[in-house]
């Protein structure tokens, strides 16, 4: 009995080869899998860094997709004083002048022949205030600006604009203030004397009545840039 069992043990080992043949063949398939493996990391580093590319993408496309026709500040007078091709004329819109990086837009205009109100100024947005530059704006043919600084604010701007008299902010941006039964109610007799009377007003300077609007905001509300005509000043490089 006990040299039978040592030889089954024998004969086992035998058959336990043939499966670590098998195996061995197996995992030879692996190895040439592994080929395949290799070859696919390498279109795999390239899809990496199609997408490495595009998640850098949107801080690119983020400085592109900043709203407003870029202007230069040189060009500035051209662009929205002179209106050259008459752009902004033909949008049927007011000018909306975003400039997130200084103050020199505002400085120019303020410096020029130009009615300037401050909106965070309470002195510049006292309704009388706001009166005699519109009136003084048609009169004489110049621009009303509105700087609203850094402050999203158009809302109590319009508020304060129709203090003076109502729906004034919607005459204005719908251009119809330059009708002549809209604008003669903005004129105080008692005050602005006889260079107001309604003879002393021309269709001429009517025309050149401009209202601008100037936000330090880089992204301003949909709903102003929707009724504006934007332009974003750039600083050559």
């Amino acid at each position: 009995m006990p040299p039978k069992t040592v030889k089954k043990p024998a004969g086992g080992p035998v058959v336990s080869k043939a499966p670590t043949k098998t195996v061995a063949k197996k995992t030879v398939t692996p190895k040439t899998g592994a080929k395949p493996t290799a070859k696919e990391t390498k279109p795999a580093t390239k899809a990496g860094a199609k997408a490495a590319t595009a998640a850098t993408a949107p801080e690119a496309s983020g400085e592109e997709t900043e709203p407003g026709i870029k202007v230069n500040l040189k060009e500035l007078d051209d662009v929205l004083i002179k209106d050259v091709g008459n752009k902004i004329k033909d949008s049927g819109k007011w000018p909306l002048l975003i400039e997130a990086g200084g103050e020199r837009a505002a400085t120019f205009l303020r410096y020029r022949d130009t009615n300037y109100l401050n909106a965070i100024s309470p002195g510049d947005m006292e309704p009388d205030r706001i009166r005699r530059a519109v009136i003084g704006a048609i009169r004489y043919g110049k621009p009303v600006v509105v700087d609203m600084m850094e402050v999203d604010m158009f809302q109590l701007v319009s508020d304060r604009f129709n203090e003076v008299i109502p729906k004034l902010m919607d005459m204005i941006m719908d251009k119809s203030i330059m009708q002549e039964d809209n604008y003669m109610p903005l004129v105080n007799k008692d005050l602005d004397g006889a260079e107001y009377d309604q003879m002393r007003f021309n269709d001429q300077q009517t025309e050149k009545f401009n209202f601008i609007i100037i936000t330090k905001n880089r992204y301003p509300p949909e709903a102003l840039l929707d009724m504006t005509y934007p332009l974003r000043i750039v600083v050559p490089v």
